[in-house]
């Protein structure tokens, strides 16, 4: 509906017609957008859709991959688990996760620190810096929680 306004083909066969061409000549190619829902929309060949748009890599084909977010959740929480109480950045388990070699794909410090928070938000693990807002991702570390009643170092401070 969008490609017949804004080109002023009202030919819907004319239309799909061109669009075949050009994917199969390799001009354009298309992508769905987790925005837009099963709605296509094309891009230059050459060109890669922002992660804004597709999801990054917790989608595929639009949808949300829910075997990747659970099995690289439980990759981050292992590596928590193996380093303690002594914890690590989110630069260590992304680096902990792309050597393990079981995801089959290279997940940016940004989707680690996502998976990170979520560990965060359901009480597995604690930050060792309580306002790290101002460290890059890759620096905020954090370690499995502790017994209950424990606190983390700077929090009393």
């Amino acid at each position: 509906r969008d490609l017949k306004s804004r080109t002023g083909i009202t030919n819907t066969k004319a239309l799909r017609d061109i669009i075949e061409k050009l994917t199969r000549r390799k001009l354009i190619k298309d992508f769905t957008s987790v925005h837009t829902g099963k709605k296509k929309m094309y891009i230059l060949e050459e060109l890669e859709p922002s992660a804004e748009l597709t999801g990054g890599n917790w989608y595929t084909a639009g949808e949300l991959d829910i075997d990747l977010v659970d099995a690289s959740s439980k990759l981050a929480l292992h590596f928590f688990k193996i380093r303690g109480r002594k914890g690590g950045s989110v630069a260590e388990a992304r680096d902990f996760i792309k050597a393990k070699g079981i995801l089959n794909c290279d997940l940016s410090v940004e989707e680690v620190l996502q998976l990170i928070e979520t560990l965060l938000y359901d009480s597995k693990i604690e930050r060792l810096i309580v306002d790290d807002s101002q460290l890059p991702a890759e620096e905020r570390t954090f370690r499995l929680l502790g017994p209950p009643g424990t606190a983390a170092p700077d929090a009393a401070a």
